[in-house]
């Protein structure tokens, strides 16, 4: 069988798909549960959904953040350090380097975000190793390759 598909997922993707349950984020956290693909995440990462769990508008209670902090770090792989030492394209928005630097330093496949700045980083000269994507765009790619196609 061969490994799943190595992801992060930027804090506003994690919070569609275990907050909010969103519908179009369903086949994401389908294909995590079936192990098609797995999440990465750093101390850095995690504090950030932390603190944002914390903002009023999405209205959770201490114990519900909580929960839900506890569930995506059981699940994501923890990527050990941070920050990482070659060159990488720049976010204007530094909180959102962050996730540049996770998907670099652990090697992930795609890094799934909404965030304007961080998807104009795909028009960058310098090359990545991973693919920046939308969510709607990593479904796609995955229904492509289908469940038979990752997992014979």
């Amino acid at each position: 069988m061969p490994p799943p598909l190595r992801l992060v997922l930027d804090t506003n993707v994690v919070i569609d798909i275990f907050r909010f349950r969103d519908p179009s984020t369903g086949p994401l956290a389908q294909a995590l549960e079936q192990g098609r693909i797995r999440c990465l995440t750093d101390a850095g990462c995690l504090e950030e959904l932390r603190r944002v769990l914390a903002y009023p508008k999405l209205k959770m209670d201490e114990t519900g953040a909580a929960r839900l902090w506890q569930d995506y770090a059981a699940r994501a792989e923890a990527v050990p350090g941070s920050g990482w030492p070659e060159h990488l394209p720049q976010c204007r928005d530094q909180d959102d380097q962050r996730f540049i630097e996770l998907a670099a330093r652990g090697r992930a496949d795609w890094l799934l975000s909404k965030d304007k700045l961080v998807l104009k980083l795909r028009r960058s000269l310098l090359p990545l190793s991973f693919a920046i994507l939308r969510p709607d765009e990593a479904i796609e790619r995955l229904e492509r390759q289908g469940p038979t196609a990752i997992f014979p």
